[in-house]
């Protein structure tokens, strides 16, 4: 299934016409027209009932809709984290240090650093002996903040 024929979908659902979603997305009315025939033929399923000029969502149109913000959501999402990592915005930091240490030291480095670096997941790891590098790998008594 196409992203692209999704969006236009969408479109289309919130303009009520071909003509204002072709506007909206900047492409030819008989694209966007092809697009939606398209979709309907992969699917299966009628989207729209022509009533006039305008398009009005079928049963099965509505339920797609929903469904199809949420999706094209997702992808949106996924574009920006992509974006996040390009930038070297986003990852994880790992932190390994007894209960004291991370209660005062690194609680308040963690709560400073992560204003600064909202996209990038802490997670520090507790030990009192010498299991640390058992605890480092199976990540024992984990406290993780996300900066969002």
């Amino acid at each position: 299934m196409d992203l692209k024929h999704l969006r236009t979908f969408v479109a289309v659902a919130e303009n009520g016409t071909v003509s204002r979603a072709a506007t909206r997305l900047r492409i030819a009315q008989p694209a966007l027209s092809r697009q939606i025939i398209y979709l309907e033929a992969e699917l299966g399923i009628t989207l729209f009932d022509r009533v006039g000029h305008r398009l009005r969502l079928t049963r099965e149109g509505e339920q797609l809709l929903g469904r199809s913000r949420t999706l094209l959501g997702y992808a949106s999402s996924l574009a920006d984290d992509v974006r996040a990592l390009k930038r070297g915005d986003s990852g994880t930091l790992n932190v390994v240090a007894s209960p004291q240490m991370i209660d005062n030291v690194f609680s308040t480095f963690l709560q400073k650093a992560l204003v600064t670096l909202s996209s990038v997941w802490s997670s520090a790891a507790t030990c009192n002996s010498v299991s640390f590098w058992t605890k480092l790998f199976l990540q024992a008594r984990i406290i993780s903040v996300r900066g969002h």
